[in-house]
């Protein structure tokens, strides 16, 4: 009788860690091994409005969320408040896993370099673009320490129309072997918006991010797809991707 108590007791047990083993492979992440920083700049000083970028930010932060990340989100942030709060993020970040960026607002792209304006940038033919900027680089370089796998989602223009030069002392390129990087547009391109004002790339990454089982090498595709589609061809997102295509944020059996 003994005997099979034991045989009895060591069955369930099996039968138990294999369900808590299998829950444990397709449960989402928890909020401390996901964290996302997400920044919407719309009301520029010098005039410059993007309407579309807080709302977009604010849906994208939503989505975020509901997928299992901890957000920190801003927005309309001048040059003190940004160097801040990224600092603050990065703070925080202890042993997270995977990070994501998203950023919609003004940007430039000079040399191949990405720099985001704050809501106080004042820019002209001599600015010193270091000076106002935040090199896209110093942000990712951070975010990718300790093996994290960095996801950066950027709603931005890639061009130069003051044809600044870039700043003297810049941030060495991210090392990580498992980023994503992905820009609403194509190097020298602007970023479009759609009749109602919207961000045809924020919608489409509202669209298929969150996808239950679909890896990112397939999210950027379809993201890419949906944008070029929505634009005539005049915006045609442009992504880096380093170990990570087949990442998948929502399991197939769990809806955001």
């Amino acid at each position: 009788m003994n005997m099979l108590r034991g045989l009895w007791f060591i069955a369930i047990s099996l039968v138990l860690a294999a369900m808590i083993f299998q829950f444990m492979a397709t449960a989402p992440a928890t909020a401390k091994e996901r964290a996302a920083f997400v920044i919407g700049n719309a009301q520029y000083l010098d005039g410059t409005s993007r309407p579309q970028s807080v709302a977009d930010a604010a849906a994208v932060a939503d989505m975020l969320r509901k997928i299992g990340f901890e957000v920190s989100e801003r927005a309309n942030l001048d040059r003190s408040a940004m160097k801040s709060a990224a600092e603050q993020f990065m703070s925080t970040l202890g042993d997270t896993r995977i990070v994501v960026l998203f950023y919609s607002g003004g940007a430039m792209q000079v040399q191949g370099r990405s720099y985001l304006l704050p809501v106080d940038a004042s820019l002209s033919a001599t600015t010193d673009l270091g000076s106002w900027a935040t090199d896209l680089n110093s942000l990712l370089g951070p975010l990718s320490a300790m093996d994290r796998t960095v996801l950066a989602f950027l709603d931005i223009d890639r061009d130069n129309p003051l044809n600044l030069a870039p700043p003297p002392a810049r941030p060495p390129e991210p090392s990580s072997s498992t980023m994503l990087i992905m820009y609403s547009a194509g190097p020298g391109q602007t970023v479009l918006v759609g009749p109602d004002r919207s961000s045809p790339f924020a919608a489409a990454l509202l669209k298929h991010l969150p996808t239950p089982g679909l890896d990112l090498a397939n999210v950027t595709q379809l993201i890419r797809a949906d944008v070029v589609a929505a634009t005539n061809r005049r915006q045609i997102p442009w992504d880096h991707n380093a170990g990570v295509s087949q990442l998948i944020l929502v399991p197939v059996d769990r809806k955001p």
